[in-house]
């Protein structure tokens, strides 16, 4: 990605079987701070360490650009993904309503 404050990591054998987006989040208040914006594995390569190494990917990556904090947002209703991310240690900081507005 052409901007520093993002990257994409692609695990393929030999062809692309997931991925990992993480970005560099910048707020008044809460700071900076690294978060996942998205995580695809093939239904195939579930369960055989492909997520957890692009996650640990992802987190070296947030690491060597000052990050020493990474998020990550799953759908209330995905508690695979929850687990997932329990885990790798990564514990629920709060809940929360999404709201969303189409700008035309």
């Amino acid at each position: 990605m052409a901007d520093p404050r993002n990257a994409v990591f692609v695990a393929d054998e030999p062809s692309p079987v997931g991925w990992i987006q993480v970005s560099i989040v910048e707020s008044l208040e809460g700071g900076g701070f690294a978060e996942i914006l998205g995580l695809v594995v093939a239904s195939a390569h579930r369960r055989t360490g492909v997520g957890a190494d692009l996650v640990r990917k992802a987190e070296s990556w947030a690491r060597e650009n000052g990050c020493s904090r990474i998020r990550v947002r799953t759908n209330i209703v995905r508690s695979d993904a929850h687990a997932f991310y329990a885990r790798l240690g990564y514990g629920l900081k709060k809940r929360q309503e999404v709201f969303d507005k189409k700008l035309e």
